[in-house]
């Protein structure tokens, strides 16, 4: 994995809006107008609360387990269909995928 160019968040500016921000743990953190004493000081603050908090990072998302969805269903579900070969596939050997599409 890559180093971090910085051990500390950056201070952005959204151009559409004109606002400041900082992204910290994968949350986006609105602190005002940019360039404003307001919004550094805001930045100072929410960035030294997540520094003394140890730099926690977000949660990554898991599925739960048994929860038994697989992500072709999850797309196809929604619509209705699951093709004749999606749906072989599925029940198949993940190391034998060329079963799958075999004629039956």
């Amino acid at each position: 994995m890559a180093r971090p160019k910085s051990h500390k968040s950056k201070y952005c500016f959204h151009k559409t809006s004109g606002r400041a921000f900082v992204r910290i743990a994968d949350r986006q953190i609105w602190l005002g107008k940019y360039g404003s004493q307001e919004s550094k000081d805001k930045y100072d603050a929410v960035v030294g609360q997540w520094i003394s908090q140890g730099r926690p990072q977000a949660a990554p998302f898991t599925m739960p387990a048994g929860s038994g969805i697989t992500i072709i269903e999850l797309a196809w579900k929604p619509i209705g269909i699951l093709p004749r070969s999606i749906t072989r596939m599925i029940r198949c050997d993940p190391m034998d995928i060329g079963s799958a599409f075999a004629a039956r």
